[in-house]
């Protein structure tokens, strides 16, 4: 795509990070916060009222009514308790709020939720996960060899993993959305060779990690095997800028995941992982390994 990849990856500095949320068509079996955001439209939209309007009435604006719309962000159980006083909804809102997170506890792993609502509204990732490709970057056909098949520790429920994939697939729109964030991420060169499915599963997703690799938001290097104890992190680590310029962090371990707001914390899980950005190849080597590595192992 003519994009010099030869030096450091680029940030993403002076970006426009205003305007309102669009909306959108919104598909309610793809995302349970969009079944959420489905029936608050529904509501607001029979009792004649725009999105600014709403929001004036219950003291959280219009542009977080249009998030919670759009299925880009979970409202909390008071901010949809208000939404029901002002639509006159019966409750439905609330209820539903109340209903999907309890079930979606089962689904997904403790601290992934909330993770999942903040990831929405970064500018920034930087992603490393050892052994797996990180979950964002996956295709269908990975994504679903890992839930279906027990590979994932999280799976444990085969009923569970038609959810958890419809989710994992509606993250990875955030790559291509109209203003997406900039993602940095390190992949540990053992999930490149790590066959998760087919083989055929495998390539393409070797395939997809060099189509991405590519795009001007998203910049991937390659944690390859050479580099031993340079790598600075051997647990999963996720590190999101927000637009007010804080820092979250996510890790996971076995069922349990957590959402690190301690910004001295967070800023240590971020030097570690700019050490390790120093330490891997470049981007343009890393696309170079992607290709080696494909080839070697798929033809």
């Amino acid at each position: 795509m003519g994009l010099d990849r030869t030096g450091p990856c680029p940030g993403k500095l002076g970006v426009e990070l205003t305007g309102k949320e669009q909306e959108r068509e919104l598909e309610p079996v793809v995302s349970p916060l969009q079944v959420i955001g489905a029936v608050l439209r529904f509501y607001r939209e029979k009792r004649g009222k725009t999105q600014d309007q709403v929001g004036a009435e219950i003291s959280f604006g219009g542009s977080l009514i249009s998030k919670v719309e759009s299925g880009a962000r979970k409202p909390s159980e008071e901010m949809a308790d208000l939404c029901d006083g002002a639509l006159d909804t019966g409750g439905a809102v609330g209820f539903l709020v109340r209903y999907l997170t309890r079930e979606l506890g089962s689904v997904f792993q403790a601290g992934f939720l909330e993770y999942m609502e903040q990831e929405a509204e970064a500018v920034q990732i930087r992603l490393f996960q050892p052994g797996l490709i990180p979950g964002l970057l996956q295709t269908r056909a990975y994504a679903s060899a890992l839930l279906n098949t027990g590979t994932d520790v999280f799976a444990e429920a085969a009923d569970t993993a038609d959810e958890r994939l419809a989710e994992r697939m509606k993250r990875a729109e955030l790559l291509t959305a109209d203003d997406p964030p900039y993602v940095w991420a390190v992949i540990d060169e053992v999930s490149l060779r790590r066959r998760i499915g087919s083989d055929q599963d495998m390539a393409a997703q070797l395939d997809y990690l060099i189509d991405i690799a590519q795009l001007p938001n998203i910049c991937l290097q390659v944690a390859s095997l050479e580099l031993g104890t340079r790598n600075s992190l051997f647990s999963p680590v996720t590190v999101l800028t927000m637009r007010d310029g804080s820092l979250l962090g996510y890790t996971e371990g076995y069922h349990m995941g957590l959402l690190e707001r301690d910004h001295a914390k967070v800023e240590r899980w971020l030097r570690a992982y700019t050490l390790l950005q120093v330490e891997a190849p470049s981007a343009s080597a890393s696309i170079e390994i992607l290709r080696n590595i494909r080839q070697e192992l798929y033809g």
